[in-house]
């Protein structure tokens, strides 16, 4: 039985789960090896992580890494080496996925996992526990006697019924629901089939082979939630899938089964080109109380030109008014600080928000992640000088654009929801300029807070969308 030891970093402190990780877990342990979690959600101490190495004693650890945390695992690694140095570090997820050269390359990092991990760790763990080599395992990159030995990239998983319930025990779980007010995350399926200019969805689909956009059955979705419904309070759930309305005859089953099953208001992700008539009233029927709609850019030429996202002002309007039809509420996601936005296109955006009225709003800054379009174009056009993500995307730039500077970019960000929300409703404008003016200190303190706080920060966040 080998011991693995996951790192979630979470250096942005947001109460949300890594679904990824959970599945991973669940498939490992189902294979009768034993795993362990450091979880930095609540805490930045590398202290606490040594302890825990010290008393599970694994032979791997493998880090779940975003490029924004990715220093930070880099020298956690570091010093888990320094102590520790027969334990294989493996290196998963967006990054190191996207940055497999960079990543394999670090003195801390032994394993690149590249995709999908479910496949490839386990059978890691398979050979460590027979004594077998391991150097050939599809989906992992490797070094060995000063050598890197780059394997073949596993194809997407085909069948997700497949893989097991997610691991939420290997959390503090409860800690939480209580910190969200009851609401849990969920995936009811995996891939986007669009091609975002800023998003390495275009990438992936070009160097994994299989279908990328794979559901779960709808009954598959329903089990695991009644079984967590049995083993906690739970008052609402969150589908994080990238479009949850991309297959209609999916979501007609789905809304059946789930009416009658599971009744549970539950808010999702969507596309416009993906809205109709049929597809809200499945929505309704299922409880959906909210949807999150990617608005970006008011500006439909570099909405299209830049963003590659195909949708008409007209068509973004028309879906709002769809949605609001059957009662069901509207988040609208913006982006802020794009390549070639310009004063005017920033105005656009906040107005075509006045016009939608969205009962939620947010507005992010763009981050040049690699391996998407949008980073290419930055780097030729010398934008950008080196890939430094920031932790999370609403916290500043890192790009020097010769028409606006990284200030002026962060006060479109911290004005955005006033100016949308002053035009019609100041109460909620004046909040939302507090709560955006001090969010830098709010993310620093939120480690610190004690659970209560947080619980009553959601709720009194939720009146005031509401």
């Amino acid at each position: 039985m080998a011991h693995i030891l996951f790192i979630y970093p979470n250096l942005t402190h947001q109460e949300t789960i890594s679904l990824g990780l959970s599945s991973i877990v669940a498939y490992i342990k189902k294979h009768g090896h034993k795993t362990e979690l450091m979880d930095f959600t609540w805490t930045r101490s590398s202290q606490a992580c040594m302890k825990k190495i010290e008393n599970f004693k694994p032979q791997v650890i493998g880090f779940s890494v975003r490029s924004g945390e990715y220093l930070f695992c880099l020298n956690l690694a570091k010093i888990i080496k320094k102590d520790y140095k027969d334990i294989i570090i493996v290196f998963g997820g967006v990054h190191p996925t996207i940055e497999p050269e960079e990543v394999i390359s670090t003195d801390p990092v032994d394993i690149v996992c590249i995709g999908e991990g479910e496949y490839s760790l386990n059978e890691l763990l398979d050979r460590i526990d027979s004594g077998k080599d391991f150097s050939n395992i599809g989906g992992l990159w490797f070094k060995k006697e000063n050598k890197i030995i780059r394997n073949s990239i596993r194809n997407y998983i085909e069948d997700i019924d497949l893989l097991p319930f997610q691991d939420r025990e290997v959390y503090d779980y409860k800690k939480y629901l209580k910190s969200n007010n009851g609401k849990i995350d969920m995936m009811a399926s995996r891939g986007c089939p669009f091609n975002c200019a800023y998003c390495i969805n275009e990438f992936t689909k070009k160097n994994f082979k299989g279908k990328s956009v794979r559901f779960r059955s709808p009954q598959k979705v329903v089990e695991e939630i009644k079984k967590l419904k049995e083993k906690y309070d739970i008052k609402s759930i969150h589908f994080h899938d990238d479009v949850f309305t991309a297959n209609k005859a999916w979501l007609k089953e789905f809304s059946e089964i789930y009416a009658k099953q599971v009744k549970l208001p539950f808010t999702c992700n969507l596309r416009v080109e993906t809205l109709d008539d049929e597809i809200c009233s499945y929505l309704k029927k299922s409880d959906c109380k909210r949807v999150n709609i990617g608005v970006e850019s008011g500006n439909e030429k570099l909405r299209e030109t830049v963003l590659k996202r195909y949708m008409s002002n007209k068509q973004i309007i028309k879906a709002f008014e769809l949605v609001k039809k059957y009662g069901i509420k509207t988040y609208s996601f913006n982006m802020v600080g794009i390549p070639y936005e310009t004063e005017k296109e920033y105005w656009d955006t906040i107005k075509l928000n006045r016009i939608l009225k969205p009962d939620y709003l947010q507005a992010s800054i763009f981050q040049p992640y690699p391996g998407t379009q949008l980073t290419k174009i930055c780097l030729e056009r010398g934008f950008l000088k080196e890939i430094k993500i920031p932790e999370g995307h609403s916290y500043f730039s890192i790009l020097d654009y010769p028409e606006i500077t990284r200030k002026q970019i962060q006060k479109r960000k911290r004005y955005f929801r006033y100016r949308v929300l002053k035009s019609y409703n100041m109460k909620k404008a004046l909040i939302a300029l507090f709560f955006d003016t001090f969010f830098l200190t709010y993310w620093k303190i939120r480690p610190k807070m004690p659970i209560w706080s947080k619980t009553l920060a959601y709720k009194i966040k939720n009146k005031i969308r509401s």
